[in-house]
């Protein structure tokens, strides 16, 4: 059987790597090896898309227990989109805060990606523990079951766009003039969140919060006119009586 995928978002392997961490002891062993973690484990939590106010996203964050203690995968998921400053430090923070808060005892950091991401991007090379998307297809090519195949095509196509795409990289003006006007939001306008420190500023949360404004908006004139039209009729009512 063939599969003809279009694209391939960061997304997609994200959520191949919970599905088949947590129900394939060989696929899971690629990242254990990785992160240098040996012997019996059991999958206690998988959070997709943990976020710190502070200290930004964990793409896929697995916590096992090693030996009656609780350790942490923290895992960075790249295709070929833009490597944003600090990435790499930023996950150091974000699980030092954790353990802080009690949620486990330690942690490692992984990041995964086309080889030719990993060999190329300055950010990506700051990673200790490294998976190449390269590793997980060698593991679904070894299978010819049909959801074996599916993931193969997903992971080619995502190695596919890598080679084809093009290697951002941060300018340092934009970065200067983001990360001041981080500090700016953060000093007046603390309630929004975090923005993007090399890439266009933007507020999603927002727009959302402005389309129920004007739905709520819509409807209040929906009654206003309702209230006149029963207005003009009870009157020209009065009249005729």
């Amino acid at each position: 059987m063939k599969f003809q995928i279009d694209t391939t978002q960061e997304r997609d392997i994200d959520l191949l790597i919970i599905e088949e961490f947590v129900s394939d002891k060989n696929f899971a062993r690629i990242f254990l090896e990785a992160a240098e973690i040996k012997g019996e484990y059991e999958v206690e939590r998988v959070i997709h898309s943990k976020i710190d106010a502070e200290f930004g996203e964990s793409d896929v964050v697995i916590i096992l227990n090693v030996n009656q203690k609780r350790h942490a995968l923290h895992i960075e998921d790249k295709i070929d989109a833009i490597a944003m400053p600090m990435q790499h430090d930023r996950y150091d923070m974000r699980a030092a805060k954790d353990i802080a808060a009690g949620e486990y005892d330690s942690y490692t950091v992984l990041i995964v990606a086309p080889e030719k991401y990993l060999e190329t991007n300055k950010e990506a090379q700051k990673y200790e523990h490294q998976v190449k998307y390269e590793q997980m297809r060698e593991h679904f090519a070894a299978s010819c079951d049909v959801r074996s195949q599916y993931k193969l095509a997903l992971i080619d196509r995502a190695i596919f766009e890598q080679k084809n795409g093009y290697q951002w990289e941060a300018n340092p003006g934009v970065v200067s003039f983001c990360t001041a006007m981080n500090e700016y939001r953060k000093a007046k306008y603390p309630s929004l969140p975090d923005i993007s420190e090399s890439w266009w500023p933007e507020f999603p949360t927002m727009k959302d919060e402005f389309a129920n404004k004007v739905s709520e908006v819509e409807q209040a004139l929906e009654a206003m006119w309702t209230l006149y039209d029963l207005s003009k009729r009870i009157a020209v009512e009065s009249c005729t009586v």
